[in-house]
């Protein structure tokens, strides 16, 4: 054997859906698949982290130190990943202190102040990467690792920091939803051309895909999400309804930290037993000092506090499926993936929108991504980039250019199929003008203040010439990782700067001190050979 094949069958790769408040990790090996377990023997490894005094602890030990450390426990992260503080509505009450560190969402625990959201994502995938290789006896240095379909470019790139920070070599990011069809039609050989909707309710987010599948042909047509749309909005809801009643009964009652913990831990119990079919009631109590706190909560309560939640997951599957051009009877599968999508009532909906012989239950809910980016894992261990696969996603978020008026020039537009290339032809605003400065964007907004600045590229050392006669051309380069690179040449002199967005914690426009005058008058205007975004 030699030292290469020796090295490799000492490795593994790995799919790992990093979920809002549970994840999974799985190996694909020998043609069958295998959910690893972590160090308390479970598959579902909470998505949590406490950095309390007596240091950090991860998954299942760190949730049951919830009460203890309540300022200490951070859930949820995945909802700040990426996001500047002005982003975020904190409507919510949350059991820990949410900061604004330099324009960035931070969290304050006891062994750390501004702490983030990246720090708490690499410690879980630590965990998680210990797991895996305590349970293949591999060394781990290639994952795939899900995300939401509508995750921007700044959270595609925080996600793939937090996970090098924590030891990967080498990471693959795959849409939650196409995981969960590779899950299901991997092992299928079928040319029939096939459209597929992959409904995924989870925990934290819910999204819902259309994708275009023949063969190992994976093309995403359409997505629509709602990253606070999951089981945790739910379980603050029944928090919620459980509260009001109380408050009623005792106007002045006044949870505590380890109180609110504890009755969300309880609603989050409670929504589980009742969403098996053998659970009528599930009864609460919460440990208060001052008045008897219990509750008797049904199924009706859970449908009555929820129902606006679940019909607005099938109001988003309607408009994923309407931005695909298909009609509702062209859905050969609908694929039913996420612990949510167990409630009930959800299963009701999902009956009398789509027929039964759409409707797929075959896998595990909490398993079907981590299973899915296992398989593609596999694929790429054996091979140096993954072949038998065919994936085509698009771009989530439109991206383009700041221009001198202070708009967005878009050049790759939302929905571009991916990798993509974009070439703009642009020349000098002013005479004698010897550099321009490109403020690159992510958004939706026509007004350059409305995006997110991913960063800048500057090029210099141009020709004093007058204004509109020299030659440059930018291009932008998405791969099919959803990583950007950005390069600005002059087509005379050759003179060029490329520079790769690899920036975690985009600029908001209305922040950056770069957005100067000086910053305009470096600026750019299209070039008359340029009618728009060429090819």
């Amino acid at each position: 054997m030699s030292s290469v094949e020796e090295e490799e069958s000492d490795t593994c790769s790995v799919g790992i859906d990093l979920g809002t408040t549970y994840s999974c990790v799985a190996v694909y090996e020998d043609s069958e698949w295998n959910v690893i377990v972590d160090s308390t023997g479970e598959t579902r490894i909470p998505s949590v982290v406490c950095f309390s005094q007596n240091g950090i602890t991860v998954g299942a030990t760190a949730k049951n130190q919830r009460i203890l450390y309540p300022k200490d426990y951070i859930y949820n992260s995945k909802r700040f990943l990426g996001r500047r503080y002005s982003e975020i509505n904190i409507t919510e009450q949350w059991g820990y202190d949410i900061v604004n560190f330099d324009g960035d969402v931070a969290f304050n625990v006891n062994l750390e102040k501004h702490l983030s959201p990246v720090r708490v994502s690499e410690e879980l995938l630590k965990y998680i990467k210990l797991c895996a290789e305590d349970y293949t006896g591999k060394t781990v240095k290639k994952a795939v690792i899900t995300v939401p379909a509508r995750f921007n470019h700044v959270q595609r790139q925080a996600t793939l920091d937090a996970a090098k920070h924590a030891g990967f070599d080498d990471i693959f990011l795959l849409n939650e939803p196409t995981a969960a069809a590779l899950a299901f039609f991997h092992d299928l050989i079928d040319t029939k051309e096939k459209h597929v909707v992959v409904y995924d309710f989870g925990g934290g987010t819910f999204d819902v895909s259309v994708l275009r599948i023949q063969g190992r042909n994976f093309t995403a047509l359409a997505a629509c999400g709602d990253a606070h749309l999951g089981g945790a909005d739910i379980d603050q809801l029944l928090a919620q309804f459980c509260l009001k009643k109380w408050m009623d009964q005792y106007p002045n009652l006044n949870l505590t930290g380890e109180e609110q913990q504890q009755l969300l831990h309880l609603c989050e119990s409670a929504k589980k037993g009742l969403s098996d079919t053998d659970t009528k009631h599930f009864d609460l109590y919460v440990n208060n000092l001052t008045n008897p706190l219990g509750m008797d909560l049904n199924l009706e309560d859970l449908k009555r506090e929820a129902k606006s939640i679940f019909e607005k997951t099938i109001s988003l599957t309607n408009e994923a499926i309407a931005s695909a051009r298909l009609d509702r009877s062209q859905v050969n599968h609908v694929v039913v993936v996420g612990g949510s999508s167990r409630i009930p009532y959800v299963r009701e909906l999902l009956s009398s929108y789509f027929t039964s012989d759409q409707l797929s239950y075959g896998l595990d809910e909490d398993l079907a991504v981590a299973i899915g980016a296992a398989k593609l894992a596999h694929d790429w261990n054996q091979r140096a980039e993954i072949r038998d696969f065919v994936i085509q996603e698009f771009v989530s978020s439109s991206l383009g250019l700041k221009t001198y008026d202070d708009k967005m020039l878009v050049v790759i537009p939302r929905g571009e199929r991916l990798p993509t290339t974009k070439d703009l032809k642009v020349t000098t605003l002013r005479n004698l003008q010897t550099q321009v400065n490109f403020f690159v964007l992510e958004g939706e907004c026509d007004e350059a203040a409305g995006n997110s600045l991913l960063g800048n590229v500057v090029l210099s050392n141009l020709k004093p010439a007058p204004a509109g006669q020299l030659k440059l051309r930018i291009q932008f380069t998405f791969n099919v990782n959803s990583m950007l690179t950005v390069m600005a040449y002059d087509e005379e002199t050759g003179e060029k700067q490329e520079v790769a967005l690899n920036c975690y914690g985009a600029l908001s426009m209305h922040s950056s001190a770069e957005l100067s005058d000086t910053g305009n008058r470096d600026s750019f205007i299209v070039s008359n050979e340029s009618n728009n975004v060429c090819q």
